[in-house]
């Protein structure tokens, strides 16, 4: 017996991460899991960007039709450094986290 298999669409899903400094900015598009949370996010790409804690870093929940978009500040100090899940947020296709090397929380 044998199977053929059509490939109609592929639903990748991604979020995106901006980081500014000053006039500079650089945007990675990472795809996205069930389970992916901004901690993720923020590790992957600190292997080609560096960030600290004195940045402001900022969740952009992507709008739908029924609400508006959100924006969530993210306790990246907590996070890493205490483990703290308060700002972990789980992300969702569309979201940006941004951050912000040029402002200082």
């Amino acid at each position: 017996m044998r199977v053929d298999v059509v490939l109609n669409a592929c639903n990748s899903q991604f979020c995106y991460i901006e980081k500014r400094d000053g006039d500079k900015s650089v945007v990675f598009r990472l795809p996205i899991s069930d389970a992916y949370r901004v901690c993720d996010a923020l590790i992957t790409i600190n292997r080609f960007q560096t960030f600290d804690e004195t940045n402001r870093i900022v969740l952009r929940r992507r709008a739908t039709a029924a609400e508006r978009g959100r924006t969530m500040e993210i306790d990246w100090h907590g996070i890493w450094k205490y483990g703290e899940t308060r700002t972990n947020y789980q992300l969702m296709p569309g979201d940006r986290l941004v951050i912000d090397s040029s402002r200082s929380k």
